[in-house]
């Protein structure tokens, strides 16, 4: 038995007692024991039921251009993980940004700069951020981000989000795994999003056995490059079979290294950093000097992990040496149309 093993033999009672607390818990909300709050608005909650890597931002920000061009106002109400701030902070209001990365969380500020006219709130209180993002902002709809588990709320509607390329049947809890509910949880979804892959045969069994939930599926494209410096977009055409190294700090790096790859790009090197990971001066300095080391005149990195870069840092990088990141679109391949009812049904409810 290996050490991976033998630490997966540990921590499974962990596991066991995980998700028994987890069961309890939404046992006491599925009979009304726990209480939940309403908003006066429709709530539209975006999760999943593994820890990270669904590939949600990208999906939220094409749940945000589907709502825009409906011409809604949106409130987006996330926890803001690894923030230094505590309470409720708001990103952005519509119009104006406030705070820094560290602040606020790299994922709420990533959708607060590519959408000025949506306000972002963060908050570890969901519900009281979301009473707060619907008193101060005003919006049409508030999109609860990575809030399958907040059941604190109610929400007129829950996507969760699966990454068909993993098996979930096989995935212990946490912390043995990356589960964070049971598979019972599935009832909840009003929809099921599948991500990075076609429903297989096997995914839709699964989830057939515990919820009767439309299905969706997404794939992520690669949308444009975009150098971090200044801020100019570029064809990957432009770049093709060129050398690049690669550093990320995300939950599926793998998807990452792939993306580099369908780009035309060839990763001489990948540098892994933990997920959220905020990028010192000495970590720049490091990348950079592997590009230089290697004769290499692009870095490549996702466009979460540029937003944690801090602007003084980014002096290591010009010309010679460019630092790149890659947008990713989110492209419904199946169920579009399920999806878009859904959607509609929702925003046609009546304010409660």
């Amino acid at each position: 038995m290996n050490t991976r093993s033998w630490l997966m033999f540990f921590l499974l009672p962990l596991s066991w007692l995980y998700g028994l607390a987890v069961y309890v818990r939404n046992w006491c909300y599925d009979f009304g024991i726990f209480h939940t709050e309403k908003i006066s608005i429709p709530v539209i909650a975006v999760g999943n039921i593994t820890a990270g890597g669904t590939g949600k931002t990208p999906f939220v920000e094409y749940l945000l251009r589907w709502l825009l061009q409906r011409g809604k106002r949106i409130a987006v109400v996330s926890r803001g993980y690894k923030r230094t701030t505590r309470g409720t902070f708001i990103v952005s209001d519509g119009v104006r940004k406030y705070g820094l990365v560290n602040q606020t969380g790299d994922e709420p500020m990533q959708l607060a700069l590519k959408f000025p006219d949506v306000a972002v709130v963060v908050d570890e209180n969901r519900v009281r951020g979301s009473f707060i993002a619907a008193q101060q902002c005003t919006p049409d709809v508030i999109i609860l981000d990575d809030g399958f588990q907040h059941r604190a709320i109610d929400r007129d509607c829950n996507i969760l989000m699966i990454d068909g390329t993993i098996s979930l049947l096989d995935m212990p809890m946490i912390p043995a795994g990356k589960r964070r509910e049971p598979l019972s949880s599935l009832r909840r979804a009003d929809i099921a999003v599948v991500s990075r892959t076609a429903i297989s045969p096997e995914m839709k069994k699964l989830i057939r056995n515990y919820s009767s939930a439309p299905m969706a599926a997404i794939r992520f494209t690669p949308k444009k490059l975009v150098d971090v410096v200044s801020h100019r977009s570029f064809e990957f055409s432009e770049f093709r079979h060129n050398r690049c190294l690669a550093f990320c700090g995300v939950g599926n790096p793998n998807s990452f290294i792939a993306t580099i790859s369908d780009t035309g790009f060839i990763a001489v090197e990948v540098l892994r950093f933990p997920d959220h990971h905020n990028f010192s001066l000495d970590d720049i300095h490091n990348i950079k000097q592997k590009a230089v080391n290697n004769e290499i005149t692009a870095v490549i990195t996702t466009e979460k992990d540029a937003v944690r870069i801090i602007p003084e840092f980014l002096h290591d990088f010009s010309d010679s040496i460019r630092l790149f990141f890659i947008e990713i679109e989110a492209v419904v391949t199946e169920g579009e149309d399920r999806l878009h009812e859904l959607m509609e049904s929702i925003l046609g409810k009546q304010h409660r």
